[in-house]
């Protein structure tokens, strides 16, 4: 007979394997989740942002997204 010990061992193992495999397709559907919202975003900019200018719109998208970065740095700054 097995002692209670052992079993309770086993199945700590098992939950960890579990946890395991849930967090990985957690993290799966993460990133499908981050590149569907990646692929969206990119379409609706190429079609409403300056769409016949591709180097306005181009300029416009690198400075939005630096001037996203530097405001979300600023505030996050605040909270740590």
């Amino acid at each position: 007979m097995r002692s209670k010990k052992r079993i309770c061992q086993q199945n700590d193992e098992k939950g960890k394997n579990t946890n395991l495999h849930s967090r990985g397709i957690a993290a799966l559907a993460a990133a499908f989740g981050v590149v569907a919202f990646w692929r969206g975003s990119w379409m609706l900019m190429d079609k409403y942002l300056f769409p016949n200018n591709d180097l306005l719109s181009a300029l416009v998208s690198i400075v939005g997204g630096i001037g996203i970065i530097l405001f979300l740095n600023y505030k996050f700054e605040d909270l740590f």
